[in-house]
């Protein structure tokens, strides 16, 4: 299956690199791959594989690199340098950080910054009382926060005609992400699940994955923009979401937590009207295109 993104700094659509291809396309299109799915989606799964990749060094990096394109110069590392070598095993490689002066981590910025480095896909007018369709996704926002008896603890009301952003991150992206604005936590909850890839390769055959995956779901209260849901959703052999950030105040684009091995995705949930979003969002959303932004890109005007 080929993934087609808009990528702002070629100016074009261009095929995204996936890894783990052939082993996608075998789970979700052949008999024996979709019996035993259920395994490879399985929290047991993504603790062995991620103490499988705790343990892979040289050799899993270089791979993950050659095959795409990851500029190591632009990460810092817990050694000197910034080649291969320079990281212990697999796991440190990839919760990289980037070196000061890689990405515009202003926090005085007025705009809505990207709060990870990711493929985004916008959906506007949010309906409360139906299942929306996003590209391929079947989204719920009461499923999304846990159903009723979870969803109690946030005014959905709030968000009605509102807009949702979809980040999906894939293995080879950094995969930290940040608060996309300053303001305060108000609510943070768990909502177990399992741990599906958020590809196209498996949302075609599950489109519900987002509402059934393990995912954390954060209120928070921003200066600029009001109200806002942030959630964390994990995928396909992601060990851990870790949250970073202890405190209930918060700057824009300060670090909230990462992703531990494997592709994922942060979806975000606006208010109505307090956001006019990137044009070419816009319009690559519509047709059913992600468009992929560095953290800390503009992604709409306050």
């Amino acid at each position: 299956m080929k993934i087609d993104i808009y990528d702002k700094y070629q100016g074009k659509i261009i095929e995204e690199i996936v890894p783990a291809r052939s082993i996608l396309s075998w789970i979700y299109t052949t008999k024996l791959g979709n019996l035993i799915r259920p395994f490879f989606i399985s929290k047991g799964f993504s603790k062995f594989y991620g103490y499988i990749k705790r343990r892979k060094g040289r050799l899993a990096i270089e791979n993950m690199v050659s095959r795409t394109g990851i500029k190591l110069d632009d990460f810092e590392s817990v050694s000197r340098g910034s080649s291969i070598e320079s990281y212990r095993d697999y796991h440190e490689f990839f919760i990289r950080k980037f070196r000061p002066g890689k990405r515009n981590f202003d926090p005085q910025t007025r705009y809505l910054p990207a709060p990870c480095e990711a493929r985004y896909l916008l959906y506007e007018n949010i309906n409360l009382q139906e299942t929306m369709k996003v590209k391929l996704h079947e989204i719920d926002i009461v499923q999304l926060i846990g159903g009723q008896a979870v969803g109690t603890k946030v005014d959905l009301e709030k968000y009605r005609g509102g807009a949702l952003l979809i980040a999906r991150l894939a293995p080879q992206d950094y995969h930290r992400f940040h608060f996309p604005g300053e303001g305060e936590i108000l609510d943070v909850f768990e909502i177990d699940g399992n741990l599906d890839t958020v590809t196209d390769f498996g949302i075609k055959y599950n489109p519900k994955v987002l509402l059934r995956n393990h995912r954390f779901v954060s209120e928070l209260k921003l200066k600029s923009l009001g109200y806002i849901l942030y959630i964390e959703v994990g995928a396909l052999s992601v060990g851990k979401i870790r949250h970073t950030h202890q405190r209930k105040e918060f700057k824009t684009l300060e670090e909230k937590g990462f992703f531990e091995v494997g592709g994922s995705t942060v979806i975000l949930v606006f208010q109505k009207n307090n956001i006019q979003f990137d044009k070419k969002l816009v319009e690559y959303s519509q047709k059913g295109v992600e468009c992929f932004f560095q953290v800390g890109d503009k992604i709409g005007e306050l």
